[in-house]
């Protein structure tokens, strides 16, 4: 029974964690004006919470002993912060900044309003995966098993919010013909499902805990007092993140910081980062691109499409694309890809293609274009739980909640850089078809 609410709730948080950003990045033809190319929705949708993710892997709440072995002189591998204070900015965030963007206001206060559903997207993606880690141990000898239940979750609950947040907005813009502002307005309801689920669904985690890290009295007899509560079962509960905190001294955290601080970050970011960050990264570069810098320009002649206006394509491509990545990502405990590297070589393949159908149009029909673009998100899809999947098996339980953490941040940098080629890349395509008599692009 804990491992199936472990992946409902995971789930669950990976589906409302991305819906919002998903809504935007599929609405961003209806967010900027035609000729603005629609990059600078996915820059603001996705900058801020890569800034945010490059800090949050420091926040994590567990220490590790010198080499000496001694508990009582510990080294802080990060300041650790309560997980429902982290839960309540992502619910405010969220829905704050989604309304904004329904409102009928200047573009920079639409823009600023997809900064804050960002920060909250990137501050819920972290906080997520880290929380996973407390769920490696299901009482039995398999922590192995119980860890990827959690990543299953996260992963399947993502894809699923790729495909109900572009589903949203193909049925009710293109089919049903509701305004997207309303759209929009109701989607900033969803992150309270947040609430309802970590507290009162999420089954209490049961973590392993390695022989550096040794819990002090005041500690155990909070252990104590959470364990005889018995609120959900026999779960073992071992720590308790939203209700533990390791203390730390404070001077000793600002002594380390100024000596060695990141001396100890540092290796460690720099192990997992040709192995597992620098593919990811590859693969959503690519996919990005493709979906903000190229797809906005592979149009069709609205009589050889099945739609009535041009910005429809756009909206079907998103959500097209979604399908792709939610069929990848809910398939992680059937077809496991070890070669990250080349998923990545197979998107940036797919990249070159699409720029080349964007440039000579050599594909008679956009169905095939359809076809292409579920490729993609087969791809990307594939790319994300494979490489998440690759960290809980290969890292060790000790260390797996920072390394989580820090290839959380690889998706975001490849995003952040497709954003930036494609601010030039869009107007750059566009420009290049209205000169050869395709003015599509500067339609809506």
């Amino acid at each position: 029974m804990l491992l199936s609410r472990t992946f409902i709730s995971f789930f669950i948080f990976g589906l409302i964690n991305n819906v919002l950003y998903v809504v935007i990045l599929t609405a961003a033809h209806d967010l900027v004006p035609p000729t603005t190319p629609k990059s600078i929705v996915l820059l603001a949708d996705i900058l801020p919470a890569f800034l945010l993710k490059l800090c949050l892997p420091l926040f994590v709440n567990k220490s590790v002993s010198n080499n000496d072995g001694v508990d009582s002189k510990r080294q802080s591998v990060g300041l650790g912060i309560n997980y429902p204070l982290r839960l309540a900015m992502i619910v405010v965030l969220s829905s704050v900044g989604i309304i904004l963007t329904s409102l009928p206001v200047p573009l920079f206060i639409v823009l600023g309003g997809v900064v804050l559903a960002s920060l909250s997207s990137g501050l819920g993606e972290t906080t997520f995966l880290q929380l996973s880690h407390y769920y490696s141990n299901d009482g039995s000898n398999n922590t192995l098993k119980s860890t990827n239940v959690a990543i299953h979750g996260w992963s399947s609950g993502t894809g699923g919010a790729g495909l109900v947040g572009a589903g949203l907005v193909l049925v009710f813009t293109t089919i049903i013909k509701v305004p997207i502002d309303w759209v929009l307005r109701f989607c900033a309801l969803m992150p309270l499902f947040h609430l309802w689920v970590f507290f009162g669904y999420l089954p209490v985690p049961t973590l392993n805990v390695s022989s550096s890290y040794s819990v002090n009295e005041d500690e155990e007899g909070l252990i104590d007092d959470i364990d005889n509560c018995g609120s959900h079962g026999n779960s073992t509960l071992v720590e308790n993140p939203t209700m533990v905190d390791i203390n730390i001294e404070t001077d000793e955290i600002l002594a380390h910081s100024k000596n060695g601080f990141f001396a100890i970050l540092l290796p460690k970011i720099r192990q997992y980062f040709f192995i597992y960050m620098l593919p990811l990264s590859v693969v959503y570069f690519a996919e990005y691109v493709i979906n903000q810098g190229v797809a906005p320009t592979m149009l069709f002649p609205l009589h050889q499409t099945p739609f009535t206006t041009f910005r429809d394509s756009y909206v079907a491509y998103g959500t097209i694309y979604q399908v792709g990545v939610f069929i990848s990502r809910s398939s992680g405990s059937v077809i496991r890809l070890k070669n990250l590297y080349l998923l990545g070589l197979l998107q940036v393949i797919n990249l070159a293609i699409c720029i080349l159908q964007s440039i000579f149009m050599f594909m008679p029909s956009i169905w095939i274009v359809f076809i292409i673009i579920l490729y993609e998100g087969l791809l990307g899809g594939a790319g994300y739980v494979n490489t998440f999947m690759s960290v809980s098996e290969e890292v060790q339980s000790n260390e797996r909640e920072f390394a989580l953490g820090c290839v959380g941040i690889s998706d975001s940098f490849g995003i952040v850089m497709a954003a930036g080629i494609s601010l030039w890349l869009e107007p750059t395509l566009c420009h290049f078809q209205v000169d050869s008599g395709r003015d599509w692009c500067t339609l809506k």
